[in-house]
């Protein structure tokens, strides 16, 4: 019985799942938020050098001779 008792007690002192897991999801939305502007992830601008590279050694022969 006591036991019990204080099993209650314990279980009182936190919140219903459902406040925990609404908070949570009120954070997601604010870091959602938050992170959104104009950023470009990292995997897009390494790309983007690599496509560049690989054009611009394909389209040497057409342009090369303007630099000698």
């Amino acid at each position: 019985m006591i036991m019990a008792h204080e099993e209650e007690e314990r279980k009182a002192a936190f919140p219903p799942r459902s406040a925990k897991h609404q908070r949570r999801r009120v954070s997601r939305k604010r870091k959602k938020k938050k992170g959104k502007g104009r950023q470009v992830p990292l995997i897009q601008l390494w790309l983007f050098l690599f496509l560049s590279l690989v054009l611009g050694m394909a389209t040497f022969p057409l342009w090369g001779g303007i630099l000698q």
